[in-house]
């Protein structure tokens, strides 16, 4: 048997530690085995830079950091424009790969080694992956060889400030890896005790980050430490088209996002802020044991798929067991974090996380509006399909797909249709059970604003046991039963019983949110709020402002406070 490897994009400790266990693996299953190690990524392989390994060069790696291969990158958007010299880098690595007789081609990377090596199986070779990034961004795998190690170094940089913040009673940022993703300063930062928390993917309000540190300082605490990702963004910037985001970047006197923040920390609050940037070593020192074990296992896994000749495969963890994922089904996919997640909820609960501000952009989906989703910044939270009619199924499918690539969640409004309100019905149903339908093939995460059928909360309930990631929300005035109101055509009201009671058991068990928004303040009898009955026979009350329920800034409403409310 003859396998190749290669380690390409940027380098984590633990990536010798792999090779290691795919190699004892074939070896121990192995008699005649020849191990081909490709130099610098996939240089190597497109220039066919190689040598044959033999068994003492992977003895006494486990513990060892980078990779004995050497890595590089390159850039999987440039892998079909011919190089320099007009070398096909494609051909190239297909002639390499048949003129050494592989049976595999084992590949360790990130998400841009991994779009190589999809490619790779879609020209015919036979390839499995590993997936290795510090920042675990990597779909489809709970967690990527690297990450822990470098919640290790960060948490431990994090620590150390602790001592000399407190002593000179500062504000300390420090600057996490993390360019389109949070995971790295998510967990250093809970692990480590950090006061505020700032992600990518929750573009923050300095406001905020503001009161958070004077809060601190009102409780007698004297010193604040923020754990800001490198891809960090104002909620500012993340209106920004990327061009636009580019150039204000490009023209900026900050060094990073840290040092813009510290300065605006200084210039509000007068105390004294310092940035901190550990940089690259959260990449090097040697594997923490979790990640020796991990690698250990990932590598034993990818040669028993060798083995049994099922090539094409991401070898991932998922809930504690190595699994094999198509790569097909992953590759180009970002693993984000999800603004709604029980780990970001947990760390508001603690107080971490409140500077963050949620980012939404509404836009009707038409072919104009396509194009300008490959645009926007990575970091926007949701794009909203706002009304006027279901949309047509190849523009909706195209949006779905781009909105997957670029973590993007999609808001479905089935509201503000120009059309009566027995045909509406009808419209929402077929709107929702098409849009789950795109959700569960691309793997969007979907919202959906105002679900008021029955029909709609069945296929809800089944497309989540599915594993769709979808959530959906209802306002109160959609919980009323008066055919009186069929007149309106916006948000017009709920016409079955069981329709009332779908939505009641749906906010009880959680598969809907109940929020305190009316969207539609004309349905009231006045400006001040209404009191009714809903067709299931549960008093409800429904107000127009928020404030008035004393909600927070979600406006989520429960039952409980529903029913605590009723007929004031």
């Amino acid at each position: 048997m003859k396998i190749g490897m290669l380690t390409s994009g940027g380098d984590c400790q633990a990536l010798n530690a792999a090779m290691r266990g795919v190699v004892k693996a074939l070896s121990e299953n192995v008699e005649d085995l020849e191990v081909y190690g490709f130099f610098d990524g996939y240089k190597g392989l497109i220039y066919g830079n190689y040598r044959l390994l033999e068994s003492k060069d992977f003895s006494g790696i486990l513990t060892k950091g980078g990779t004995i291969l050497g890595s590089s990158r390159q850039p999987f958007k440039l892998m079909r424009v011919p190089d320099e010299n007009g070398l096909d880098k494609v051909e190239a690595m297909k002639s390499t790969y048949y003129k050494l007789n592989l049976d595999c081609l084992v590949i360790l990377g990130g998400n841009g080694t991994e779009k190589t090596a999809n490619l790779l199986r879609e020209e015919g070779l036979h390839v499995i992956h590993l997936p290795k990034t510090i920042d675990n961004d990597i779909y489809g795998t709970d967690v990527t060889f690297g990450f822990q190690s470098a919640i290790n170094v960060a948490c431990n940089a994090i620590d150390c400030i602790h001592t000399t913040a407190a002593s000179h009673n500062r504000v300390f940022i420090v600057e996490v890896m993390g360019h389109k993703v949070g995971w790295l300063t998510l967990y250093a930062g809970v692990a480590s005790g950090a006061d505020i928390i700032l992600l990518p993917e929750i573009p923050y309000d300095i406001d905020k980050v503001v009161e958070a540190i004077d809060k601190r300082h009102k409780e007698g605490k004297g010193f604040t430490i923020l754990a800001v990702a490198e891809g960090a963004i104002s909620k500012e910037d993340a209106l920004l088209s990327k061009k636009d985001l580019k150039k204000k970047r490009e023209n900026s006197p900050f060094p990073s996002v840290s040092y813009e923040i510290a300065k605006r920390i200084e210039e509000r609050t007068g105390s004294e802020a310092r940035v901190t940037v550990p940089g690259h070593t959260q990449r090097g020192g040697s594997p923490c044991p979790y990640d020796r074990v991990l690698c250990t296992r990932l590598g034993s896994a990818a040669a028993q798929s060798i083995l049994d000749q099922d090539y094409g495969n991401m070898i991932a963890m998922i809930n504690g067991e190595t699994t094999r994922v198509p790569l097909g089904e992953v590759a180009g996919k970002l693993k984000m974090v999800d603004p709604d997640c029980q780990m970001i909820q947990e760390a508001k609960r603690i107080g971490l996380c409140d500077a963050n501000q949620t980012v939404s952009i509404t836009k009707d989906f038409d072919g104009h509006t396509l194009d300008h989703l490959k645009t926007l910044p990575d970091t926007i939270r949701f794009i909203t399909e706002d009304g006027h009619g279901v949309q047509s199924n190849e523009v909706m499918a195209k949006a779905f797909a781009i909105c997957a690539k670029k973590g993007i969640t999609i808001m479905s409004h089935a509201e503000d249709m120009d059309i009566s309100p027995w045909d509406y019905r009808l419209a929402e149903n077929i709107e929702t059970i098409r849009n789950l339908h795109l959700c569960e093939y691309y793997g969007t995460r979907l919202h959906m604003c105002h679900v008021s059928t029955k029909e709609a909360v069945d296929a809800i309930r089944m497309s989540r046991l599915r594993g769709a990631r979808v959530s959906c929300e209802v306002t109160p005035h959609h919980l009323w039963f008066d055919d009186s109101r069929l007149q309106y055509k916006v948000n017009p009201p709920i016409r079955k019983a069981e329709d009332v009671t779908a939505l009641m058991d749906a906010i009880k068990d959680g598969t809907v949110t109940c929020i305190g928004t009316d969207h539609a303040p004309h349905l009231l009898a006045d400006k001040q709020g209404g009191c009714g009955r809903a067709a299931s026979g549960m008093p409800m009350v429904q107000f127009s402002l928020p404030a008035m329920l004393g909600l927070t800034d979600q406006g989520v409403l429960t039952v409980e406070r529903m029913v605590e409310l009723m007929c004031h």
